[in-house]
C-alpha cells in the first residue's frame, strides 16, 4: 500500500475519536500519527520542516514515545501498548532491528496532509522493544496495560517525561 499526501490513511478509529497522537507498529518500526488541530492552511508545510526531538521514557514497563517540536511548543508522550500488536506479528516485531519511523500529519477525517520519515536512534528502538518484552511479562492483557498507562499519566505530564527521558534531536536544514 502506498501512502501519499492527499490520500486517506488506513488507521482505524471511530468518527469521534480524533487523538492528538498515536503510535502504531509497522514492519519497519513505527508509524506515528498526529492530528492537525491548526487552523492555518500553511501548517502542514511548516510541520514537514520543523525541528524536532524524539526519545523514550519508561515507567512501570510502559514505554512512552516522546516527540517534541520545540519551535512550536508542542510535545507529545505517546504510550505504546504491546498487546495492541497482533499476537501473530508481536514476536517478529519485538525481535526486529528496523528503526524507520513514519510521521503522519492527518486531518480529522484521516487525509494525509504531511509526512516525514526518519530512522530512529538504534538504542532508543532497542530500549522500546526491551520495555515491550517486559510489559508483556508484567501485565496480563491490553486492559491491564491501559490502566497502568492511565496511572502514569495521572502522575506525570509530557514535559516531565521529556526531562527524564532519553532524547535525540533531529534538526532540519
Amino acid at each position: 500500500m502506498s501512502l501519499k499526501i492527499g490520500s486517506t490513511h488506513p488507521i482505524e478509529k471511530t468518527a469521534s475519536e480524533v487523538r492528538l497522537s498515536l503510535a502504531k507498529e509497522n514492519k519497519e518500526f513505527l508509524d506515528i500519527i498526529f492530528y492537525n488541530t491548526s487552523k492555518s492552511k500553511d501548517y502542514p508545510k511548516a510541520w514537514e520542516k520543523a525541528n524536532l526531538r524524539y526519545g523514550i521514557y519508561s515507567e512501570r514497563d510502559i514505554p512512552f514515545l516522546l516527540v517534541d517540536f520545540p519551535q512550536e511548543s508542542k510535545s507529545y508522550a505517546i504510550p505504546v501498548n504491546f498487546y495492541e500488536i497482533s499476537a501473530s506479528e508481536r514476536s517478529d516485531w519485538l525481535k526486529g532491528t528496523e528503526t524507520t519511523m513514519n510521521l503522519f500529519l492527518l486531518s480529522p477525517n484521516n487525509i494525509i496532509e504531511a509526512m516525514r520519515t526518519l530512522h530512529a536512534n538504534a538504542l532508543i528502538a532497542l530500549e522500546l522493544r526491551k520495555v515491550g518484552l517486559n510489559q508483556l511479562d508484567t501485565y496480563k492483557d491490553i486492559n491491564a496495560v491501559k490502566e497502568a498507562i492511565s496511572q502514569v499519566l495521572a502522575q506525570k505530564n509530557t514535559l516531565a517525561m521529556i526531562a527524564k527521558g532519553k532524547m535525540v534531536s533531529l534538526l532540519q536544514i
